[in-house]
């Protein structure tokens, strides 16, 4: 019986400290960066300017029909209006059985994450765009 507490003991242990370390590990491994990839007004530069400073990083979409690997290769401007912010990202992948949909889309270099709408380009093939249209 005493042995049967320790082995329970000890399983509790070895399973609460690798929760802690699953917890912390994503940012343990993510660089230190002022880069805050948030939409809207949360700083002083527009969120097109953001995802310009971070052309050719790489970034993981993941939905429940899989997961692919994409690079941002440009930020393209849309349309001015008062009170909006308009562009779209255009990524690159090989990824061959992309569809379109929405995917939870992580940042690899500052790990943060958030929901966009891929969509294959109509123009270009293996490219792949994320079309915005904020309030500011």
């Amino acid at each position: 019986r005493g042995n049967t507490r320790m082995i329970n003991r000890r399983h509790f242990l070895l399973s609460t400290s690798g929760a802690i370390v699953a917890t912390a590990l994503p940012n343990a491994i993510a660089q230190p960066s002022d880069i805050d990839l948030r939409y809207g007004q949360s700083s002083q530069q527009s969120t097109q300017q953001k995802f310009q400073n971070i052309i050719n990083d790489m970034f993981l979409l993941r939905n429940e029909n899989g997961s692919h690997w994409l690079t941002l290769k440009k930020v393209e401007a849309g349309p001015e209006h008062d009170g909006m912010e308009q562009f779209q990202l255009v990524f690159t992948s090989d990824s061959p059985n992309f569809t379109d949909d929405i995917y939870s889309v992580t940042h690899l270099s500052t790990l943060q994450t958030q929901q966009m709408n891929i969509e294959a380009s109509q123009s270009m093939k293996q490219h792949y765009v994320s079309t915005f249209c904020l309030l500011t």
